[in-house]
């Protein structure tokens, strides 16, 4: 896929809630129609604790606008001697069929009073990226189809084998 805003940071302010709290990455342009676009964020320093984004993203020619809402939550430790973790610092939102022109990304974080926001999140725009499950989609039908093919060749090999020794066998009966 095209690269179409590299790892812009966003902080998030001190704390939820406030009025005026968005966030706004730099306008970056999307130069084709119809397009997918990617949308990878992380927060690298999110560690037991969680992270809420209302996220939109807005089509700047026509004040269009497609909301969003991710959550991210990370927590790890040691028990019983054993290191343990869970959730995940990172998410991705897709869009389909986006038109082309210059847009850009509101972000209203939400996250616990008593602890403080990670101090940057990342977010990556890429646009023309198939999504995994499109991709291990067609994978499955690939190998789908080469099973069924295969099936169908050693039915028909068998078949042909067992015409062959009726044949044979019709032959040494007369």
């Amino acid at each position: 896929g095209t690269t179409l805003l590299p790892d812009g940071g966003v902080t998030p302010p001190g704390t939820p809630a406030e009025p005026d709290t968005s966030v706004f990455t730099d306008p970056f342009e999307v130069p084709v129609e119809g397009r997918n676009l990617r949308v990878s964020i992380l927060s690298p320093q999110l560690q037991d604790n969680w992270l809420g984004l209302d996220v939109a993203l807005v089509h700047e020619p026509t004040g269009t606008v497609w909301e969003d809402t991710v959550e991210m939550s990370y927590y790890s430790g040691v028990e019983d001697g054993e290191s343990w973790s869970e959730g995940s610092r990172s998410a991705d939102l897709w869009y389909s069929r986006i038109p082309g022109g210059r847009y850009v990304m509101r972000f209203d974080p939400s996250f616990d009073p008593a602890r403080p926001a990670p101090a940057t999140v990342t977010v990556r725009v890429t646009s023309d990226t198939p999504p995994t499950g499109y991709v291990l989609g067609t994978f499955l039908a690939l190998v789908s189809l080469y099973l069924f093919g295969t099936f169908i060749r050693r039915a028909r090999a068998a078949a042909a084998e067992q015409q062959a020794r009726l044949a044979r066998a019709r032959g040494a009966a007369r």
